[in-house]
């Protein structure tokens, strides 16, 4: 019977780490997605969503970027 609460934790683990991966993904702010999932550190949070951050790195180029060039023509 010990197999089934296993896999029902897995189960778990997996709905927690999806829901804070598509969070993040989505721009909610890490210190809030942390907060959620009761975790003591915002570091948590990151280092167990560290695949997620590459992505979110290329957003924030493509955004800072086009706000460098739109106040480039402001000016």
């Amino acid at each position: 019977m010990r197999g089934a609460d296993d896999k029902a934790d897995r189960t778990v683990l997996v709905i927690f780490a999806k829901r804070s991966t598509l969070a993040l993904r989505a721009g909610i702010h890490a210190k809030v997605v942390s907060e959620r999932l009761w975790h003591a550190t915002i570091a948590i949070t990151l280092d167990t969503n560290l695949h997620a951050i590459p992505a979110m790195q290329e957003e924030a180029v493509a955004v800072v970027a086009g706000l460098m060039f739109a106040a480039k023509w402001k000016v």
